[in-house]
């Protein structure tokens, strides 16, 4: 019989909402006797101690049960007080449910009715169960589907006899059974079905499942893949009931004789007959090797599927399904190991083989990751260095290592030790020729665990995929490594250079209608005050000349308020043109990770440097191109702060505070770059370079004529010699 299997999920966390529904307790959530619900009658609990007040029988009498038993206390006081003896009442109570088409699904479906249902079925007499099988048989489907009413249907297989709950099934063999199984709901349905009924009764399911429309579909969903696993739990055990046996006699029988019925009077087969009906459903065995057939058939597009791939895996870790893990891997595994090592999901499929492979294969696919695959003909790594440096692929080196020394939880049988020694040999020497790097990689992938997350999307997600894909088709054209990072690094800030270009668009126009329309307003109060205007003593703005401080301060208070208002009518709000020259931020970290998967790719290249720095991906030994991020980056501040001076309403000090932030940051980034393979700031070094290129351009006033950007009186045309000028004032 085969142990049972439970899903070892590191890495690839798939999300199970694992519910026992049928075992769920009936006190749904905390239930207080405080509190009360606006649905029920008024009078029907005590105000005070807010107790209810009514009885069982007053609740049907005046009509109030729909409200109680809709109500969160309602429902609770009803299942609390079931009338398990007296009989008249409970006859009432089925009536009540009876009264009108519809009624008893729509308490099923409620959020907290459905719990009364639930323990009526549990206390229900014979006479009863059959309303309550007749019912459920009236919805079957509807039930199934819905949140709250499958829990009803899973009570109902666990209390109702067999002569009742066999025909519910039959309500379902015309029913879309492809959707029951990969609905939320409706799965643990088919699954309290397929654990409580003999095969013969949900034989036609799997039959349904196996067809080429739906496989794909149930075996790939979240939901489907655990109905299809426990399929396979239950056909592969190796015991069966006596009517199961019994049934797949009278089954082959049937079969030899070739007739659709069964023709004996033995005692066995008469049961047979009553339990599982037509002896054309096919055996245990059949459907079995039906669906190992398709998963064998299909097992590497399954093993890199999300969902999938867990039932590829309980097919390997299954003792009593060797057969068909031998299948797997010699079909599906051997002389691909190496891409599908590579895979997030699949990886996961290559660690169970490893782990679960009879000797031979594990020799076989040892072999394989070590000799089988030829050298990179540029870079040398073989497919042990490949997956040495690789994300997923690391995993899968990992799980090597256990199995060579020998403390996997399972040990491998008749595995020669001197095979072991050889493979840990090559192992343990592959890994200290590159603990330098795998040592920088382990400091440079660390982080705490809360960002853990991000750092994994921003590393798969699609935007750092395509940018990856660009910067190797542009090594692909037979340009360097060294040399495709900077040309990448500088194609990128020229795609990004229109947003750049509009936000200093938009700048040049929000000063010039900043001028103006302080120019007009400071006009008509001059006027309306009979005052002189004037620029301050720093020559930064214009103001009223008055003895008078209140008048002032409320006309610079009022001169603030409009030109902010009428600067927002143009959409010319400062907020507005930061977000644009801030939307290209993204993209610069997304390149970053897209170089990180680059370094730590299948192919894992050797980035061939020069000067000091010969290998790209050992960091700079002399700190030379991170401290000379680091100085572009303070230049590009210092640039900044001259043709933009700060003016305004900020104080010297929240001035000098950004300025500080800004410094720290930028330290902080060189300190963390002085980590990293020297490829990383080198591609930085170039943003930061063409970057600080592109801002002194744009004082050029012949460039901003030419992109239609209105001249301000920090223009230069010789922008970079004006950097270490003193600011003249104004």
């Amino acid at each position: 019989m085969c142990s049972p299997s439970f899903h070892s999920r590191h890495r690839n966390h798939h999300s199970d909402e694992s519910r026992d529904d049928s075992n769920r307790s009936y006190d749904h959530g905390g239930r207080s006797g405080n509190h009360r619900n606006n649905t029920l009658p008024a009078g029907s609990f005590d105000p005070q101690s807010g107790q209810i007040t009514y009885t069982f029988a007053r609740i049907l009498e005046e009509g109030a049960f729909e409200k109680f038993a809709k109500d969160k206390a309602g429902c609770h006081f009803l299942q609390e007080n079931f009338p398990e003896g007296d009989t008249s009442l409970r006859r009432r109570l089925i009536c009540e449910l009876d009264k009108e088409d519809g009624f008893f699904e729509e308490m099923c479906k409620d959020v907290f009715a459905n719990f009364f249902v639930q323990r009526m079925i549990e206390k229900s007499t014979p006479s009863e169960q059959e309303w309550i099988a007749q019912s459920i048989g009236k919805s079957m489907f509807a039930l199934c589907m819905n949140r709250y009413s499958c829990r009803v249907i899973q009570k109902a297989i666990e209390h109702l006899p067999d002569r009742m709950k066999v025909p519910l099934l039959s309500e379902l063999h015309n029913e879309d059974l492809v959707m029951l199984t990969v609905d939320q709901n409706a799965n643990h349905v088919i699954q309290k079905i397929f654990n409580s009924f003999d095969l013969c009764h949900w034989s036609f399911i799997i039959v349904a499942l196996m067809k080429e429309n739906s496989f794909f579909s149930v075996v790939e969903n979240k939901y489907g893949c655990r109905v299809i696993q426990l399929a396979i739990e239950l056909l592969s055990e190796a015991k069966s009931s006596p009517e199961q046996i019994a049934y797949e006699n009278a089954t082959q029988a049937a079969r030899r004789r070739r007739i659709g019925s069964v023709v004996g009077t033995g005692d066995d087969v008469e049961w047979a007959t009553i339990t599982c009906g037509n002896f054309e459903n096919p055996t245990r065995d059949q459907l079995l090797q039906q669906m190992m057939a398709k998963l064998v058939e299909n097992c590497e597009r399954l093993s890199s599927n999300e969902f999938a791939n867990y039932v590829i895996q309980h097919v390997i870790t299954a003792d009593c399904l060797s057969s068909y893990r031998d299948l797997i891997i010699e079909r599906c595994l051997l002389c691909k190991l190496l891409s599908l090592s590579q895979e997030k999901y699949a990886s996961h499929v290559v660690e169970k083989a490893l782990e679960h492979a009879a000797p031979q294969m594990l020799k076989e696919m040892m072999d394989e990751i070590f000799d089988g695959y030829v050298p990179h003909p540029e870079t040398k790594k073989d497919a042990l260095d490949i997956l040495l440096f690789h994300q997923f692929g690391n995993y899968v080196i990992q799980r090597m290592l256990i199995i060579c020394l020998g403390i996997s939880e399972r040990k491998k049988p008749r595995l020669e030790p001197r095979t072991r020694d050889h493979w840990m040999a090559r192992l343990e020497d592959r890994i200290n020729r590159n603990a330098g790097k795998l040592l920088r990689r382990q400091v440079s992938s660390s982080a705490p665990a809360i960002l853990q997350p991000m750092m994994q999307y921003a590393s798969e997600c699609n935007i750092t995929v395509g940018l990856q894909t660009s910067m190797e088709a542009i090594h692909s054209m037979g340009m360097p490594w060294a040399g495709a990072i900077v040309v990448s690094g500088i194609v990128l800030r020229v795609t990004t250079a229109p947003l750049h270009i509009y936000a200093e668009r938009l700048f040049a126009r929000r000063l010039h209608a900043t001028n103006f329309f302080t120019q007009k307003i400071i006009n008509i109060l001059g006027k309306k005050y009979n005052c002189k205007v004037a620029p301050n003593a720093e020559m930064t703005k214009l103001e009223l000349k008055t003895d008078n401080s209140e008048l002032a301060k409320a006309a610079d208070k009022y001169l603030t308020e409009n030109v902010t208002a009428a600067l927002l009518d143009q959409r010319l709000q400062a907020s507005r043109i930061q977000n644009l020259k801030m939307a290209s931020v993204p993209v610069w970290m997304f390149s970053s990770f897209a170089i990180r998967n680059i370094i730590s790719s299948d192919f894992h290249p050797s980035i061939a440097g020069g000067l000091w720095v010969p290998d790209l991906l050992m960091p700079d030994p002399y700190f030379i191109i991170p401290v000379s991020v680091g100085i572009v980056g303070f230049l590009n501040l210092w640039s900044q702060r001259k043709i933009y001076p700060a003016i305004g309403h900020r104080s010297p000090m929240a001035i000098k505070s950004y300025d500080a932030l800004l410094a720290f940051f930028t330290c902080f980034a060189v300190h963390i770059m002085t980590q990293m393979p020297a490829c990383i700031p080198l591609y930085w070094l170039s943003i930061s370079v063409t970057g600080f290129a592109q801002a002194q351009l744009l004082r050029h006033p012949k460039v901003k004529k030419i992109l239609g950007i209105q001249s301000l009186p920090t223009d230069s045309a010789t922008p970079l010699r004006d950097i270490f000028l003193m600011r003249k004032k104004l």
